[in-house]
């Protein structure tokens, strides 16, 4: 069963919520393609919020969260590209924006992206991290488990 949903809507599984959520990102394949959109999900249970925030560019589409028990960001494929991908730094910032708990990286270290460094997006996520953000960076490494 596949359901579609435009940003805004939500449904209901066995007690999720699941809400898509507008991103900033380019998605038409072709010059010609104008009916792509991509999302982010809210996924909402009875006791926990978490953002899975697909791929999108820096914005403050996520501010109104007001808090989410955790957000999980991309933090790589911003160079070139830093018009549909957030860089570590700002991805940090929309964590902070939305007062998230804690922050789980994702879409880095796995495969080459584009031109930065393929360990340069985490780096400088823990660089830019500092004491306030140290132990709330979750799963650091792809594949890695953690739970709240």
């Amino acid at each position: 069963r596949v359901i579609e949903l435009p940003w805004g809507r939500s449904f209901e599984l066995a007690g999720l919520r699941v809400t898509a959520r507008n991103v900033i990102h380019w998605t038409p394949r072709t010059f010609f393609d104008t009916y792509r959109t991509c999302n982010a999900y809210l996924l909402e249970g009875a006791r926990r919020r978490a953002l899975f925030g697909g791929d999108t560019a820096f914005g403050h589409h996520f501010d109104d969260l007001a808090g989410v028990d955790l957000a999980m960001l991309g933090i790589s494929a911003y160079n070139p590209f830093v018009a549909s991908h957030a860089t570590p730094e700002q991805a940090l910032e929309m964590a902070s924006n939305m007062h998230a708990s804690h922050l789980m990286p994702m879409h880095h270290s796995v495969f080459k992206l584009s031109m930065e460094p393929m360990h340069e997006p985490m780096q400088r996520l823990l660089d830019a991290a500092g004491n306030q953000w140290a132990g709330r960076i979750v799963a650091r490494i792809p594949g890695m488990d953690w739970s709240i």
